[in-house]
């Protein structure tokens, strides 16, 4: 299992892959995006898994910017073609600004072949 812990601008990452899960929670906006997400790019660029287990993303970002957006909408195109799993894509948004939230998850996911389920919650 690998975790980062959060900072103000980015987020907490706990990639585990014996359990088949990814979470990201926090803000994301970095001045170098690439740099902070590497280590999960590295581990997507090969063939891993098992077609009959799923793996579960998780993404509670708060706060994304335009460039992590990108980097983020990378992240998922590899994951969704080298990842071997079914794979359930979760986010969870802020009901109170579920308009620019669910804008923010159509970029994130814009040609990615992955369908997320969208979870509300209150702050």
């Amino acid at each position: 299992m690998k975790k980062i812990e959060s900072t103000p601008n980015s987020p907490e990452i706990v990639l585990d892959e014996e359990n088949n899960l990814l979470e990201m929670n926090g803000n994301s906006y970095l001045s170098n995006p690439i740099k902070f997400y590497q280590f999960l790019f590295d581990w997507a660029s090969e063939p891993i898994g098992n077609p009959n287990r799923t793996f579960k993303i998780s993404i509670k970002i708060d706060y994304c910017s335009s460039s992590s957006t990108q980097i983020l909408n990378n992240l998922l195109k590899l994951i969704g073609q080298n990842l071997k799993y079914k794979i359930e894509l979760v986010f969870f948004i802020d009901e109170e600004d579920k308009d620019d939230n669910l804008q923010k998850v159509n970029e994130i996911c814009f040609n990615t072949s992955l369908e997320p389920v969208i979870n509300y919650y209150n702050l």
